[in-house]
C-alpha cells in the first residue's frame, strides 16, 4: 500500500559516514541538527558536523581504536551526534549507555562496559574526572582510553577524510536493552541494520521533504537513537533536539517546541503524554499551535487507548488531531521499528476479556462493552516494509491463526545478528525455527495476536500469570487498577505472580500520590474490589508504596521481574499513612529550614534525618518524574512560578531548595498577558523573522505595485516583466469584452449589492451568472458568495457538526481546513492524493459516524498535481459518503473546454455532490461558488451564515464572470493553449536537469527549494532577469517547503519558457537523490 512517502533520498548508501559525507558534499551549509539549549539554540551545518566528525574519527584511528567497541556516553544532542558518527567513521563499534547520575555509583555503565570489552569510553569531562577517581568507578580492564570532546581539536590538518571506511556489514553498534525483564544485553547490529531501519521508519511516516523532526528521547535508547537521530540525519532534514532532563522537568517545553519550530514528526511512550496532561493546564495549551503535528509516534511500552484519548481532547484546542497518533511496535533486537501505520489511522478494539484469558481475541459485540467484560486495546499498526510477523505457540511447537494469542516472532531485514558474548541467549532469542521449517525466526518475548491485518500487543510472555488455568495479563490489571482506583501514581501499579503453596498468586504493588489523603488500607480495599469486581480475581498480597519505589528500566517500563524479586526479599517499604498534612503544607516562606520541614512533612520522613546533600533518589526512593511531581508540588503550595533556565531534574534537597527560591514569587498562573495586540508573541516573532530577512540584504517580495499589461506581462516600478505569479490562466482579466460587462452592470445595478441577497440585495446579474455555472458545469444549481475562501469556510461550517466526520486530503486549501474546524465535526486528513490509505480508514471508521464527506481539490494549488477523481467516486459510493471537490484552479483549466476534473475523467458531474469553484482565476473576476443539487442549493441560500449574514456579491464582479464565460464558450481553445504551454513547460525543464512537480497539462507548476532563504534569491535572480515569480515562504507552506511556484496562462509564449528557465539552469544546482524537485543556488 501507497502512504505518499517520497522516494529514499539516497538509494544505495549503506553506513552513516557515507549518509553524512552525501548530504556535506550536496548541502553543506543546510542545517543538520538545531538543539534547544535554556532559552537559546545551537544549531550545526551538514558542512561543520562533517568536518567535526572527520577531526574525531583521524583522533580515534591514530589511537588505534578502529574495529573496538568504544563506549559514546554523552547526553544526546549534538556532541553526541558528533562522538556517534566519528567512532563509525573511524570504523568502531558504537556502544551506547546512559550517564550515571551525578552522585550514583553508575552500577549500569559498569555493566555495560565489563560485557562489552570496550577499549576507550567517549563522555563528558565530569564523567571522565570521576572514571579516574579510585573508589567510584572502579578502572574497567582493557577500557585503556577515556576521551572527551572538549580536549580533542574542533579542526584537522589532515588533506582528506579516512581511507579505511566501514563496509554496510560490519558490526556498528551493541545496543543494550533496556533490560524489563532481564540484565541488560547488547545488541549486535551492523551498518546495514541501521540504514535498513530509518529507511523502514521513512517509508512507515510517509516522510516528506517539508517534514521537520524533534525528539527528546534519550540518544541511548533505540527510540531516541533510531528513531530520532539516525532517521532524520538520513532524511537530510534538519532535527531539532531537547535534552530529556527538560521534557521530564517541563514537558510545555517540549509541546512549546512543537508549536514555535513548525515540527511535524515526535512522539515518545504512552507516559509522556500522559505527563503532557497531568503537567499542562489549560490555559497554556491556548497558547499552543500543534496542528502541523502529523506523526505522533507512541510506543515502547502499553499503548493505552485513554491516554490517546485524554491528550486529543485535552490539546483539542491547541488543533491537535487525534489522527496524527502513530502506534507502533518495536525492540532493539529488531534495531527499532517492526509494526507502525499507516499514518492518519489509529484502530481501537473491543475484546472479550474472558476470550483473551482463554487466548482467544474475540472483538465485542456492539452494546456488551462493560468494563467487567471486555477490555480495550490500539492495534500497533500493520507490519514494516519487508518485516515478516507470525504469533507462535509460547512452545514454538507451531504457529497461531488470526485472533489467536501467542508470542510474537519476527523475520526482519534489520534484526541484530544477536547477543554481544552470550551464545545461549542468541540461540534462544535470534535462531529458533519452527517444526519442519528452515526458516530462522527472532522470539520477542512479547504476546499478541492479529486481528484485521494489525498486530495487538498484550505484554511481556515472562509476565503472564496464570491462575487456576486461566491466562492474565498484568497490563490488563494494571490499566483497571490505575482507572477505577483515585490517587494512585500514573504509570506506578505492577501486579506480579507470587507463589502461594504451589500455585501462582496475584500481589499488586502500587505507588501512592502524595497529596492523597486516603490510608494506607482504604487503598488497599479499593484496588481488591476493583480486581474482584472486573476480573474475578482475588488479590493475595497489596502493597501501597511511596512514589518512586518501583524498579523501572532506562526507557521507564516497571521490571516486574526485579519487582518480584524484591517482594521475595521484603525490600519494599510500604507508604505510611497520610491521613494528616502537617501545617508545614501551609508555609510560604523560603526559609531553607523551614522548606526542609515541609519537605519532610510531604515524604513523611524526620526532618532531622535531612540535609542539603540528602539524595531524592537512593535516600528518598523518588524517580525523575517523582522528584520532578515533588518539585511542582511545593512551587504550587507557594504560589511559586519556576524560572523555565533553572528547571533541571532535582538530585538533592538542596537542589530543591536552590530551585524554590529561584522561582518567582507570587507570581500568576499566566504571566504573559499582554495588554496590546502588538505584544503578542506571534506578531513579535513575525517582524523579528521579517527584520532578520530584510537585514541579510532581501527585499520584502510582498505587497509590492503590479500594472497587468497584459499578454503575460506586468510592470513594476516602471520595469516591464514577464508575470509568472499571476493566475490569470485564460488571460482574460484585460479581456474588452469583460470590462464592458463590468462597467455596464456598475451604470445598470450600481457597484455594490447594498444589502443580503435574501432581503434586498438580489439582482437579476446574479441569477444570470447562477445558471450560466450550473449549465456550464452540467449541475442542478448553483449559489454565489462573496469570496472564494468564506464559501468553504461557512458551507462546510454549516452542513456538518458533531456526530460526523470531515475526510480531507492533508493538502487542502486552508478553507477547507478553516470550515471543517468551524463545523465541530471529526477532522481527518488521510495522505496526499492516497485513496487507498482513505478507503482504511472509512472501513474502520465509516460505521462511527452519522454523515462523512470526503474532500477533495482538482488541481492542488501548491502542487499542481490532480485526484483519481473516479476512484474517490467509487470510494463515496461504497461507504456511503458524500464527496466535494474543490475546483478553484480546475475550473477552465481542465478538460478540453475547460469544466474541470469531471470533464477531464468523462464522468457526470452530478456525481459530485458539492463541487465549488472561484472566479478569480480563469473567470477573472472575484468570488466563490457551490453547486450541487436544487434541494441543497435552495437550503444553503436560506440558512448558510456566510450568504445569508452577508452582502451580495457586487454585481460588477458578477457581470465579469458572466461575460467570461460567455468568451470561454466561444474560444475554448484558450484552454488547449494552456494544455499545450504546460506539457511544453515540463519537457523543457527536464531537457534542462530541472525537476519541477506538478502535473503536465495544469497551469501549477512549484519547484522546491526547501528553505526560505534559497527561494527569496532565486525569486530575486528572476526579478533581475526579467520574471515575477513570488516565493511561497512559511507560514503557507512549511519552512523546508519553501518554494518557487509559475503560474501558466494561455498569453505566454514558449519563447519566454525558455528564457525563464534558462536563467533558472544557470544559478541552480539539482541535490541529488533528493526526494521531490529540490534545487539550490549556486
Amino acid at each position: 500500500m501507497s502512504f505518499s512517502s517520497q522516494p529514499d533520498p539516497l538509494p544505495g548508501v549503506g553506513t552513516f559516514p557515507e549518509v553524512l559525507r552525501r548530504w556535506a558534499a550536496v548541502r553543506s551549509g543546510a542545517i543538520a541538527f538545531r538543539q534547544i539549549e535554556g532559552d537559546g539554540v545551537r544549531e550545526i551545518d551538514f558542512g561543520t558536523l562533517s568536518a567535526r566528525v572527520e577531526t574525531l574519527a583521524t583522533v580515534l584511528d591514530e589511537l588505534s581504536l578502529g574495529g573496538q567497541r568504544v563506549v559514546v556516553a554523552l547526553p544526546g544532542g549534538i556532541d553526541f551526534v558528533i562522538g556517534f558518527l566519528a567512532c563509525h567513521t573511524a570504523g568502531s563499534v558504537v556502544v551506547t549507555s546512559d550517564l550515571p547520575r551525578r552522585r550514583g555509583k553508575g552500577e549500569r555503565l559498569h555493566r555495560i562496559l565489563v560485557d562489552s570489552q570496550a577499549s576507550a569510553i567517549l563522555t563528558t569531562e565530569t564523567l571522565a574526572i570521576r572514571l579516574g577517581k579510585s573508589g567510584d568507578l572502579a578502572p574497567i580492564a582493557g577500557c585503556r582510553q577515556i576521551l572527551t570532546l572538549s580536549a580533542l581539536p574542533a579542526t584537522t590538518n589532515a588533506l582528506s577524510p579516512l581511507v579505511s571506511t566501514p563496509a554496510a556489514k560490519d558490526l556498528a553498534l551493541l545496543q543494550y536493552t533496556s533490560g524489563s525483564t532481564t540484565a541488560p544485553r547488547g545488541v549486535m547490529l551492523t551498518h546495514e541494520h541501521l540504514i535498513k531501519n530509518c529507511r523502514m521508519i521513512s517509508k512507515a511516516f510517509a516522510l516528506r521533504n517539508e517534514d521537520v523532526s524533534l525528539s527528546w528521547l534519550p540518544a541511548h535508547h533505540d527510540m531516541g537513537l533510531v528513531g530520532g537521530i539516525l532517521t532524520t540525519l538520513l532524511w537530510g532534514q534538519a532535527g531539532w533536539l531537547i535534552p530529556p532532563a527538560t521534557f521530564l522537568s517541563n514537558p510545555l517545553a517540549w509541546l512549546r517546541a512543537i508549536s514555535e519550530r513548525g515540527v511535524t514528526v515526535s512522539g515518545g511512550p504512552d507516559f509522556a503524554y500522559r505527563w503532557c496532561v497531568e503537567r499542562i493546564p489549560q490555559d497554556q495549551v491556548r497558547s499552543l499551535d500543534l496542528s502541523r503535528w502529523r506523526i505522533a509516534f507512541t510506543g515502547a511500552e502499553r499503548i493505552r487507548p485513554e491516554t490517546l484519548l485524554r491528550f486529543s481532547r485535552h490539546f483539542a484546542p491547541a488543533g491537535f488531531k487525534s489522527e496524527a497518533f502513530f502506534p507502533c511496535y518495536g525492540l532493539a533486537e529488531a534495531t527499532l521499528l517492526v509494526t507502525g501505520g499507516p499514518p492518519g489511522v489509529v484502530v481501537t478494539q473491543a475484546f472479550e476479556r474472558e476470550s483473551l484469558n482463554q487466548g482467544k481475541a474475540r472483538p465485542t459485540v456492539s452494546g456488551e462493552t462493560s468494563a467487567e467484560n471486555h477490555l480495550v486495546l490500539t492495534a500497533s499498526g500493520r507490519p514494516a516494509d519487508g518485516v515478516d510477523v507470525m504469533i507462535a505457540a509460547p512452545d514454538g511447537t507451531g504457529s497461531r491463526g488470526a485472533r489467536e494469542l501467542g508470542e510474537i516472532w519476527i523475520r526482519s531485514p534489520s534484526a541484530g545478528l544477536g547477543y554481544w558474548n552470550n551464545d545461549g541467549a542468541t540461540r534462544d532469542v535470534f535462531t529458533p525455527k519452527l517444526p519442519g521449517s528452515r526458516h530462522s525466526w527472532l522470539r520477542t518475548g512479547d504476546i499478541g495476536f492479529f486481528h484485521e491485518d494489525r498486530l495487538y500487543v498484550m505484554g511481556r510472555l515472562i509476565d503472564r500469570l496464570n491462575i487456576r488455568g486461566t491466562n492474565v495479563y498484568p497490563e490488563d490489571l494494571e490499566s483497571s487498577v490505575e482507572e477505577s482506583v483515585a490517587g494512585l501514581v500514573s504509570g506506578g501499579v505492577a501486579v506480579i505472580s507470587i507463589d502461594k503453596g504451589g500455585n501462582d498468586a496475584i500481589a499488586v504493588l502500587a505507588e501512592k500520590s502524595r497529596d492523597l489523603g486516603e490510608s494506607e488500607e482504604s487503598v488497599a480495599q479499593a484496588i481488591r474490589n476493583c480486581l474482584a469486581t472486573e476480573h474475578g480475581l482475588a488479590t493475595d498480597e497489596i502493597l501501597v508504596l511511596k512514589r518512586g519505589s518501583l524498579p523501572r528500566t532506562s526507557s521507564g517500563k516497571i521490571r516486574r521481574q526485579a519487582c518480584r524479586e524484591l517482594l521475595k526479599c521484603s525490600r519494599f517499604s510500604a507508604s505510611p499513612d497520610d491521613g494528616s498534612h502537617s501545617d508545614a503544607n501551609n508555609r510560604r516562606t523560603k526559609t531553607t529550614g523551614l522548606v526542609m520541614e515541609e519537605i519532610a512533612c510531604r515524604l513523611q520522613t524526620s526532618p532531622s534525618s535531612l540535609n542539603l546533600s540528602t539524595r531524592l533518589d537512593s535516600e528518598l526512593g523518588l524517580d525523575s518524574l517523582g522528584r520532578v511531581t515533588l518539585l511542582h508540588q511545593l512551587a504550587e503550595a507557594r504560589n511559586l512560578r519556576l524560572r523555565e533556565t533553572l528547571l533541571g531534574i532535582p538530585e538533592t534537597v538542596g537542589d530543591l531548595v536552590r530551585m524554590l527560591e529561584g522561582a518567582v514569587s507570587a507570581a500568576p498562573r499566566n504571566t504573559d498577558q499582554p495588554d496590546s495586540f502588538d505584544q503578542f508573541q506571534e506578531i513579535t516573532r513575525f517582524h523579528q523573522t521579517r527584520d532578520r530577512l530584510l537585514s541579510e540584504g532581501f527585499e520584502d517580495p510582498y505587497f509590492r505595485l503590479y500594472e497587468d499589461l497584459g499578454g503575460g506581462l506586468s510592470a513594476i516600478e516602471g520595469r516591464k516583466l514577464v508575470q509568472f505569479g499571476c493566475y490569470n490562466y485564460l488571460g482574460l482579466s484585460l479581456h474588452p469584452s469583460i470590462s464592458e460587462a463590468a462597467a455596464l452592470a456598475a451604470r445598470d445595478s450600481g457597484t455594490s449589492a447594498g444589502a443580503s441577497r435574501l432581503v434586498t440585495g438580489n439582482r437579476s446579474v446574479h441569477v444570470a451568472l447562477e445558471d450560466s455555472l450550473s449549465r456550464f458545469l452540467g449541475m442542478e444549481a448553483t449559489l454565489a458568495f462573496v469570496g472564494g475562501h468564506a464559501t468553504n469556510e461557512t458551507v462546510l461550517g454549516h452542513l456538518f457538526g458533531p456526530g460526523d466526520l470531515i475526510l480531507h486530503d492533508r493538502l487542502a486549501h486552508n478553507s477547507l481546513i478553516e470550515g471543517a474546524r468551524l463545523s465541530g465535526a471529526r477532522r481527518w486528513a488521510f495522505p496526499h492524493n492516497d485513496a487507498e490509505a482513505l478507503e482504511t480508514i472509512l472501513k474502520a471508521h465509516r460505521q462511527d459516524f452519522h454523515r462523512v464527506i470526503i474532500v477533495i481539490e482538482g488541481i492542488y494549488s501548491m502542487d499542481g498535481d490532480i485526484p483519481d477523481l473516479p476512484r474517490f467516486l467509487e470510494l463515496k459510493r461504497r461507504h456511503r459518503c458524500l464527496l466535494m471537490v474543490d475546483e478553484a484552479h480546475s475550473l477552465g483549466t481542465l478538460g478540453e473546454t475547460g469544466r474541470g476534473i469531471a470533464e477531464h475523467f468523462q464522468v457526470p458531474a452530478r456525481e459530485i455532490d458539492l463541487l465549488m469553484g472561484t472566479l478569480s482565476k480563469a473567470f477573472a473576476s472575484c468570488g466563490g461558488f457551490i453547486s450541487g443539487s436544487r434541494l441543497l442549493v435552495d437550503y444553503l441560500s436560506h440558512t448558510t451564515p456566510g450568504f445569508v449574514y452577508s452582502v451580495g456579491m457586487p454585481p460588477t464582479s458578477a457581470a465579469a464572470a458572466l461575460a467570461a464565460l460567455s468568451v470561454l464558450d466561444r474560444e475554448p481553445e484558450r484552454v488547449l493553449r494552456l494544455h499545450t504551454l504546460s506539457r511544453y513547460f515540463h519537457a523543457a525543464a527536464k531537457a534542462r536537469g530541472i525537476a519541477v512537480g506538478g502535473v503536465p497539462g495544469t497551469p501549477v507548476i512549484p519547484l522546491l527549494t526547501g528553505d526560505p532563504h534559497t527561494t527569496l534569491t532565486l525569486s530575486r535572480i528572476l526579478e533581475n532577469a526579467g520574471f515575477v515569480v513570488p516565493p511561497v515562504l512559511p507560514p503557507a507552506v512549511p519552512e523546508d517547503g519553501a518554494r518557487l511556484r509559475f503560474f501558466l496562462t494561455s498569453e505566454h509564449q514558449e519563447s519566454q519558457v525558455d528564457s525563464l528557465l534558462d536563467v533558472i539552469a544557470k544559478h541552480h544546482s539539482p541535490v541529488p537523490n533528493q526526494p521531490g524537485p529540490f534545487v539550490t543556488v549556486s
